[in-house]
């Protein structure tokens, strides 16, 4: 029975090399930084359209400011000619006007709320991106490195030559054999 449990997980383990070989880290740390940057593209254009609308409302609100200001102006003329019936019209109107302009500010303050948390959301998503950026040019070299490491590959970047070896190797010899000769 032992005998049966370590041959299934030895070809448990070699099952999973095979596996983790054929799954290729790169190729995965690759399209984690596509799904990534896609990710972030899509957040950076909701931040776009979200910065159109702040402008868009604070634009809205400037202009609700400038009626209410106007229809204040307009209510003092109609109190100053004593015609209450227009005044009413007039106040109608200027609380529509302000009961607008409450709805405009918290819209506003809702809409600069989320702003905010998708601004630091993309940072958040941009420094991931970048350090999977960083982590697949690190396992790019990397693997470059494994791939260029023989023996002879290794001689080669140091600049050492078999010829170069053989003399050290012949001058160590040779002094090897003067030692033994003079004890």
């Amino acid at each position: 029975m032992a005998i049966l449990t370590r041959v299934s997980r030895l070809l448990a383990a070699d099952l999973h090399a095979v596996i983790d070989r054929l799954e290729e880290p790169q190729a995965q740390l690759q399209q984690a930084v596509r799904e990534m940057q896609h990710l972030t593209t899509q957040l950076e254009q909701e931040q776009q359209r979200s910065t159109a609308k702040l402008q868009s409302l604070a634009e809205q609100q400037q202009k609700l400011s400038a009626q209410q200001a106007t229809t204040q102006q307009e209510l003092e003329l109609c109190l100053d000619a004593q015609e209450d019936k227009l005044a009413r019209a007039v106040v109608r109107r200027s609380l529509q006007l302000a009961a607008l302009l409450e709805q405009l500010n918290a819209e506003l303050k809702l809409t600069e709320a989320q702003h905010k948390n998708r601004a630091e959301l993309l940072a958040e998503h941009q420094a991931e991106l970048d350090a999977l950026k960083t982590q697949a040019q690190l396992l790019a070299g990397s693997m470059q490195d494994t791939a260029t490491t023989s023996p002879t590959a290794n001689l080669a970047s140091t600049g050492i030559t078999e010829a170069q070896i053989d003399i050290a190797l012949l001058a160590h010899q040779q002094r090897h054999q003067q030692s033994r000769g003079q004890s």
